[in-house]
């Protein structure tokens, strides 16, 4: 998986920001990234402020986006899904518990797709976080 985010974490002493996980959840099993077209699934992404403004930042309540786009390899590219969600006082890791959607059966025809996660927030200057898969393969059962 590569990813890394703007400003990137480790790279600023005051605030960054990183995509650090991304799951995928079937009937299977978790880190099922072969599944049946007819299943119903869940991507979620984890994310980290790191800092020293991390922990003053997540108290002010920001507004952040996880965008999940499914990437076409030769077929056409699925639909792009997202969660809104406000960022917690004394919590700079993110999860499950907060970036979760729901892959509706059939919403991705068969195929093979790059499975993008993107964490953004509005703002000047803005902040984003990435973290992606290499390939995610819907299939005919």
């Amino acid at each position: 998986m590569s990813h890394g985010g703007n400003p990137e974490a480790g790279t600023n002493s005051f605030v960054g920001i990183d995509g650090t996980g991304l799951t995928i959840t079937s009937p299977n099993g978790p880190d099922t990234w072969v599944i049946p077209v007819s299943d119903t699934f869940t991507v979620a992404m984890t994310w980290d402020l790191t800092g020293i403004f991390a922990l003053w930042l997540a108290s002010l309540g920001l507004i952040y986006t996880v965008t999940y786009t499914f990437a076409g390899l030769g077929n056409a590219n699925g639909t792009a899904l997202s969660v809104t969600k406000t960022t917690v006082a004394g919590q700079t890791t993110y999860g499950p518990a907060e970036t979760t959607v729901a892959v509706p059966a059939n919403s991705l025809p068969v195929g093979k797709y790059e499975v993008l996660a993107t964490v953004t927030f509005g703002g000047n200057p803005p902040m984003s976080a990435y973290i992606e898969i290499p390939v995610l393969d819907v299939y005919q059962a």
